[in-house]
């Protein structure tokens, strides 16, 4: 998956969520429905913003957990300073036939 899309994918999320719940909230209390809208659109927004900040900050916590997993266990690649793993013997015999 690209990075910023599971920010942006949460923080929709979250904001259509604000939406639907002030909207059924308000209606189940009878509030007039203008005053329903703007509340609904008011907390769609700000929940929106706090939804890419998290999103944000768990991307950031993923990819930070991966690197450092990456670097406390050493691929054959990395290991012999990049310079490529041996062939694996199953390929060879394929690739000429």
């Amino acid at each position: 998956m690209t990075p910023g899309v599971p920010t942006r994918v949460i923080a929709a999320s979250c904001g259509l969520t604000a939406f639907a719940v002030a909207l059924v909230s308000g209606l189940a209390v009878d509030n007039p429905m203008e005053r329903v809208l703007a509340r609904a659109l008011g907390c769609m927004v700000v929940c929106q913003l706090v939804g890419w900040v998290v999103g944000r900050l768990g991307e950031k916590a993923i990819a930070d957990a991966i690197e450092k997993f990456n670097a406390s266990k050493p691929t054959p690649e990395t290991a012999k300073g990049g310079a490529g793993a041996a062939p694996r013997p199953g390929k060879e015999g394929a690739a000429g036939a």
